[in-house]
């Protein structure tokens, strides 16, 4: 959500009829940060959504530019003041735009609020007005949140042969499933951001493996000896580009024994 763009309390209002404007901006940076003497801009994601701010391009200009004129550009995330600069620029007695970008992109994080703070400084009377132009832009993308997934799978009937078994898988809400295997139950519980390699031929006899791991409905496991029991383990899923999130509540687990 993006908000309008709005006055400072310390600011004093000025008509404008393609921007907004205001007075007030003769003292020092210091000085007009301490009395919230700046113009403000919040963008804040929902929970579903994270975003990154990677240019600003503000249209200004002031009615004298005499003096040392400047506007520095900061934000913060969250709070109520600017904690960290993004650049500035010299504004200027005609409407130009200026481009003020950070050196990396800003990323904010799901239900947060990036406050960008423009901060006219050091112009040369307090009548002097500084006016942000309407066309003024914020380029952010967003990017949506991903999360464990909130139904578990579920196992169906397990078949087998001399030397392999069948577990067949009933998707959660997840887009991927993790199956663990071995000869005694298996004892990892997944962790977040990990991703793990799954092998359907069974190498070594209590060594806990990988069988499943994306997005198939059943896994057939293999290089069996006959009149085995074997366990299982189920985990639902999402991928989450690379960085899993995993659904460990109530994990499905169990045994079978080989033909």
């Amino acid at each position: 959500t993006f908000s309008q763009i709005s006055r400072g309390s310390g600011v004093t209002c000025s008509s404008a009829s393609t921007g907004i404007s205001g007075t007030g901006f003769n003292g020092t940076l210091a000085s007009n940060i301490s009395n919230s003497r700046w113009y403000l801009i919040s963008i804040t994601s929902n929970a579903s959504t994270t975003f990154t701010l990677s240019a600003i391009s503000i249209k200004s200009q002031v009615s004298n530019s005499g003096g040392s004129p400047n506007v520095s550009v900061q934000y913060s995330i969250g709070g109520s003041t600017p904690t960290n600069v993004i650049g500035s620029f010299t504004p200027t007695g005609s409407s130009a735009s200026n481009n003020v970008n950070p050196g990396s992109a800003i990323s904010v994080g799901a239900s947060q609020t990036l406050n960008i703070y423009i901060i006219p400084n050091n112009l040369n009377a307090a009548g002097t007005t500084c006016r942000i132009e309407n066309n003024t832009s914020i380029t952010v993308t967003t990017t949506p949140v991903c999360n464990a997934p909130t139904t578990q799978l579920s196992i169906g009937t397990l078949s087998s042969t001399v030397n392999s078994m069948t577990i067949p898988v009933t998707a959660g809400n997840g887009n991927a499933r993790l199956v663990r295997f071995n000869t005694a139950a298996p004892s990892l519980s997944p962790a977040d951001g990990t991703v793990y390699t799954a092998a359907t031929s069974y190498a070594t006899a209590a060594t806990e493996q990988t069988v499943m791991a994306g997005s198939g409905n059943s896994v057939t496991v293999t290089n069996l000896v006959a009149n085995t029991v074997y366990y299982y383990k189920a985990w639902e899923y999402n991928a989450c580009s690379g960085s899993p999130k995993y659904n460990t509540t109530s994990a499905p687990s169990g045994s079978f024994t080989t033909l």
